[in-house]
């Protein structure tokens, strides 16, 4: 009976840092498994943050080292990574499976209070676009009307925020493709955040109830336009061949869900067109009535 060697893991906490020139701040990099023997572990040195120390050892006794980084230079995106590693009592090779997985991003800034700026700016960001749906559910509410919303433009926002909600909660949640994404995109992290996940869940949510409200109230004549049509088909056929060349093997769930991230994109290059168009018409219309009035109460 052949004993299988259990994966050894080295860890590092946390995994995005930033830090103003001339700030401190801590990480720890941390085993939870046994080791065979101590191991030495060598950081790779940069010129934009000093980590210190930059040589340290872990043990039975001692699984956890703390390295302090220090700013040194402006930098939006740089990476503190595991040079070398060896175990020294017996001399042999590195027991960790995974170390091209244990980095840490390192952004130095200007300040910290403009970082907390820019912070305060997303969320602020993030609660006017969230808000931004209800005045339509409300208006449509106090109304028991959607005479005046353009329909192309609900049908293609919910197609949009499918996508981006599947694309979203995936790469959120899904380790398969989170495993996929870091091997094809080494030292990057995870590129949706949880707000992201919010938002977009929110947003989908949002527009679902406002079509519902289109079967409930008042739309007078207002249809959905066949080119509008068209395009929704273009959109579901490309999101079905995707996801049976997916299931066939032919690409990967990545591959898949960066194409509705393309589908997301083009609805947002397009979704808009229908409305304002609809307005100006409206406004044509109108323009058009008040003349027509101003001249029956001249004759």
């Amino acid at each position: 009976m052949v004993r299988m060697t259990p994966a050894i893991s080295i860890h590092v906490q946390p995994q995005e840092v930033a830090v103003a020139v001339g700030e401190d701040k801590t990480i720890e990099f941390y085993t939870l498994n046994n080791l065979p023997s101590p191991v030495d572990i060598t950081l790779m040195r940069s010129d934009l943050f000093d980590a210190t120390p930059h040589i340290f050892q872990l043990d039975n006794q001692t699984r956890s080292a703390n390295i302090v980084i220090t700013g040194l230079q402006i930098t939006s995106h740089s990476v503190l990574e595991i040079e070398e590693c060896n175990l020294t009592n017996p001399i042999g090779e590195c027991p960790f499976n995974n170390i091209e997985s244990a980095f840490v991003t390192v952004k130095v800034i200007h300040s910290k209070l403009l970082s907390i700026g820019v912070v305060l700016t997303g969320w602020i960001y993030f609660f006017a676009w969230s808000i931004s749906f209800y005045p339509q559910i409300i208006l449509n509410f106090t109304r028991k009307s959607v005479v005046g919303l353009n329909f192309d433009f609900l049908l293609l926002n919910i197609i949009g925020f499918i996508c981006y909600a599947v694309y979203n909660v995936l790469m959120y949640f899904d380790p398969y493709i989170q495993e996929i994404y870091e091997h094809n995109h080494p030292h990057s992290l995870i590129p949706v955040l949880f707000n992201d996940v919010v938002f977009a869940t929110h947003a989908l949510l949002a527009c679902l109830i406002t079509a519902f409200q289109c079967f409930l109230y008042e739309r007078g004549d207002q249809r959905i336009s066949y080119t509008c049509w068209g395009l929704a088909t273009v959109f579901g056929l490309f999101a079905g061949v995707m996801l049976m060349l997916t299931i066939m093997g032919i690409m990967n769930a990545l591959h898949h869900i960066m194409g509705l991230s393309y589908i997301k994109m083009a609805v947002t290059m397009c979704k808009y067109f229908p409305q304002v168009k609809a307005c100006y018409e409206k406004k044509i219309k109108l323009k058009f009535k008040v003349k027509s009035f101003r001249k029956v109460r001249q004759n």
